[in-house]
C-alpha cells in the first residue's frame, strides 16, 4: 500500500492550494475526503486549471470543481481503492498498463424482484 497523503485534498482547501497539492504528487490528481476519509469525489489539475480559467476565485474551495462521482476517476492517472466509503490506497497508474478492473459486490434479499428470485439468484 502506497502513501496516500500526497493525494489527500480536503473539501475546504483553496483551488489554488489544491492545484499545488495535485502537480506535487506528480500525478496531476487529488482525491478529496472529509476529516473521516470518506471519498467525497476527484479531482484534477485540468478541473482546477479549467476554473481558474473560466474566472473562478482561487480561494474558492476544491469541492465547487471536483467531480463527485468515482466513475469519472477511470480517467484519471491513479486507481483509487475505497472500503465502505473510506479511501484505502491510491496507486499510480502506468499509462501503458491495462485498463483498471472493477468488481462490485452488492447484496439482498432480492424481495422486488419476486418471485424469479425464488428460483433464481440475482446475477
Amino acid at each position: 500500500m502506497a502513501d496516500v497523503r500526497p493525494f489527500i485534498v480536503r473539501p475546504d482547501d483553496a483551488l489554488i492550494d489544491a492545484l499545488a497539492r495535485v502537480n506535487a504528487n506528480h500525478r496531476g490528481a487529488g482525491v478529496v475526503v472529509d476529516g473521516r476519509r470518506q471519498v467525497l469525489g476527484t479531482v484534477s489539475d485540468t478541473d482546477i486549471r479549467h476554473a481558474l480559467m473560466r474566472g473562478a476565485d482561487e480561494t474558492a474551495p476544491v469541492s465547487s470543481v471536483m467531480a463527485k462521482r468515482l466513475a469519472r476517476a477511470s480517467r484519471l492517472p491513479i486507481t483509487v481503492e475505497v472500503d465502505d466509503g473510506k479511501l484505502v490506497d491510491v496507486q499510480p497508474r502506468s499509462p501503458d498498463g491495462p485498463a483498471p478492473v472493477a468488481m462490485v459486490m452488492a447484496g439482498g434479499r432480492g424481495k422486488r424482484l419476486r418471485p424469479y428470485t425464488d428460483k433464481v439468484p440475482k446475477p
